[in-house]
């Protein structure tokens, strides 16, 4: 991986204040919506959601399409989905992260085809995170493990296999722009040295899709994390990392330190800037002890209980765990969910392609989005047994 030469500049950005700083407008009342240009950057500043007290967004109390069975076809049957994506024709394909198989199902929720499954060899996976629509209605897989993307052709058939900046672990969040840019978070772990409490760097790198010639455009604080020393490192509870995202045209990245994101344009210059001063993230002490009963479990050993001991009192938690983009150019934020509370009714976060801050938007319950699109919501419900399916909501905007 190489940074940008001659092509523009590598922002790197700290976790606090993402590199640039707005003064609030003087006198009695605060405007709901503030605007700045700091340097050709429009700075937008959201001092309540645009939405008031209720959402203007709002979903079918009823799923449009429900995949998946307590029994029955094996096809039907989901163990640890990664991801879902819908395809223009209403196609929906489906990562099983247990049997490591890819499956389409038409917009009526009959099964199409299966592809893969778990292996090293083509058409085999290790361990897929990400689901991609392809250009030419196909869709891409990539493998984690290896740093692999394969692509699956419309009728289910094994198209082009490519790998990714240098290949292995390292590479997360993979997303398309425009049909031709492919953007990817790559973690620096030769940046790292010592031991402590850091944030292991994460460079935003772009590529076109036609010749995989990478291009760093940022560089940002990604995991948290403590360093042991000798190469190791141990979890850190509330810890945070970087999220990235593609919504519309526009590359989405923030750092989950609070509830801000940058926006970047195509051609990686940041363009936007939107934050939300005073957004509560504080971790109310009913919950930090309960997260560090999970961590200890019922019948801690010493070695355990040093271990989680040892961890940084973090007193705020992260803004975000992921960010998600839609094809109107709005972002939403998932939540943080603690360990010991990982169902609980937490509202996303959501941002007009303006900037403003929309405000808080509930999801199902046990539901996580993984595809947002102009009038649905496509993701995974689990019900009280542990049952995974997938499932299509209708979105109607306001």
């Amino acid at each position: 991986m190489r940074k940008a030469v001659g092509r523009g500049r590598v922002w790197r950005v700290s976790t606090a204040v993402m590199a640039f700083h707005v003064v609030a407008a003087c006198g009695p009342a605060v405007e709901t919506v503030e605007r700045r240009d700091s340097l050709g950057v429009a700075i937008v500043e959201s001092h309540a959601p645009a939405w008031g007290v209720g959402p203007s967004w709002q979903l079918d109390t009823s799923p449009r399409l429900s995949l998946g069975r307590d029994d029955g076809e094996p096809a039907e049957l989901f163990h640890r989905l990664v991801a879902t994506v819908r395809q223009p024709n209403g196609d929906v394909a489906v990562m099983d992260g247990a049997t490591q198989e890819l499956r389409l199902f038409d917009s009526a929720g009959r099964h199409r085809w299966t592809f893969g499954r778990r292996g090293g060899g083509p058409g085999e996976f290790r361990q897929v995170l990400t689901l991609l629509r392809w250009p030419g209605d196909s869709l891409a897989v990539f493998d984690f493990m290896v740093g692999r993307i394969t692509v699956v052709s419309p009728d289910g058939k094994l198209g082009r296999i490519t790998t990714v900046l240098a290949g292995g672990p390292g590479v997360h969040g993979l997303q398309i722009v425009d049909d031709s840019i492919l953007v990817a978070k790559a973690i620096m772990m030769t940046a790292l040295s010592g031991s402590g409490h850091t944030r292991i760097p994460a460079a935003i790198v772009t590529t076109p899709l036609a010749r995989l010639d990478p291009d760093t455009i940022a560089i940002v604080p990604g995991e948290e994390t403590m360093l042991l020393g000798g190469g190791g490192s141990g979890g850190i509870l509330y810890g945070k990392d970087a999220a990235l995202a593609v919504a519309g045209s526009a590359i989405v990245v923030g750092t989950a330190e609070r509830l801000e994101i940058m926006w970047f344009d195509g051609a990686g210059r940041i363009a936007q800037l939107s934050r939300v001063p005073g957004f509560n993230l504080s971790i109310p002490p009913a919950e930090r002890a309960a997260e560090r009963q999970f961590l200890l479990g019922a019948n801690p050993t010493p070695q355990v209980v040093a271990r989680v001991d040892a961890m940084p009192a973090l007193t705020m938690r992260p803004a975000y765990r992921s960010l998600i983009g839609d094809p109107t150019g709005a972002v939403w934020a998932e939540p943080h969910r603690p360990f010991s509370d990982p169902e609980g009714p937490r509202p996303w976060q959501v941002f007009a392609p303006t900037g403003e801050w929309l405000g808080p938007f509930q999801m199902p319950p046990r539901f996580r989005a993984f595809d947002i699109g102009r009038d649905y919501l496509l993701g995974v419900q689990t019900d009280s047994m542990g049952v995974e399916r997938v499932r299509l909501f209708q979105l109607n905007r306001a």
